[in-house]
């Protein structure tokens, strides 16, 4: 997919779905929304996909996503629930400056109960289960109208490529954390200790960075100080000394 702004052809930006779709600089009424679901682990059962219908009249849905639209409209359904109920991932775009992201992990993963230590409670949050170790990570960093790039994410494949995010995740690869925190935090406070493999960006970590607007020559700065991937029974320690130095913050 080619990445066009204002008519050129940029096909060598790092994320190959992104593409201009209109100028609204200023705008506080958003002209187009873009809202899609993922089931990742498996498809929906009746119940859930008969629950997934009653959220909306005109979506696109499906044992494996949900999808819809909106221009001059707002989706109205219940994004937690949809979450709890049986998808996976969630990904929500305006072009008015909304860059949501919200993921279920049905068992948890090795940092939530720190995430307040790695992350500000006002861009993300943690919401735990009832019963169990799962809950939902939603990340949301405020922007007002106008001050992101106004660009449409073409839908045929916004969800799938962002999709990897929620297993490194749960794998627990540090770097799509990192790269949120730069998007929090500002450069004069404390910073996350720099994880491996910064400098090995896959095609799911590239596109978080264009989705939020990371500037790629801090991430690049960040980088040169990135140890390689750690194999994987030293996981465990490198999560623990990042975990570390974020307590220390």
């Amino acid at each position: 997919m080619r990445l066009l702004r204002d008519g050129v052809d940029t096909s060598k930006s790092l994320c190959p779905m992104l593409v201009r779709w209109s100028q609204c600089k200023g705008c506080t009424v958003s002209e187009y929304q873009w809202i899609g679901f993922g089931a990742i682990e498996e498809p929906l059962s009746d119940d859930a996909l008969e629950f997934m219908e009653t959220q909306s009249s005109r979506a696109d849905i499906d044992r494996w996503s949900f999808h819809n639209e909106y221009t001059y409209g707002d989706f109205r359904g219940d994004t937690l629930e949809m979450l709890r109920r049986g998808y996976d991932f969630h990904v929500h775009f305006a072009n008015f400056g909304v860059r949501y992201i919200a993921m279920r992990f049905r068992d948890g993963f090795a940092y939530s109960d720190q995430l307040q230590e790695m992350l500000p409670a006002y861009a993300a949050s943690w919401y735990p289960d009832q019963v169990g170790t799962g809950g939902i990570l939603e990340i949301s960093p405020d922007a007002d109208a106008g001050s992101r790039e106004e660009e449409w994410w073409e839908t045929d494949s916004l969800l799938s490529d962002l999709m990897p995010i929620r297993e490194m995740i749960q794998n627990g690869d540090l770097r799509p954390l990192f790269l949120l925190n730069l998007v929090f935090n500002d450069q004069d406070e404390t910073e996350l200790a720099i994880p491996p493999g910064l400098n090995q960006l896959s095609q799911a970590l590239e596109c978080l960075a264009e989705f939020y607007e990371i500037d790629s020559f801090l991430i690049a700065a960040s980088a040169k100080s990135s140890a390689s991937m750690p194999s994987s029974q030293d996981d465990e320690q490198v999560i623990a000394a990042w975990l570390a130095q974020a307590s220390q913050k």
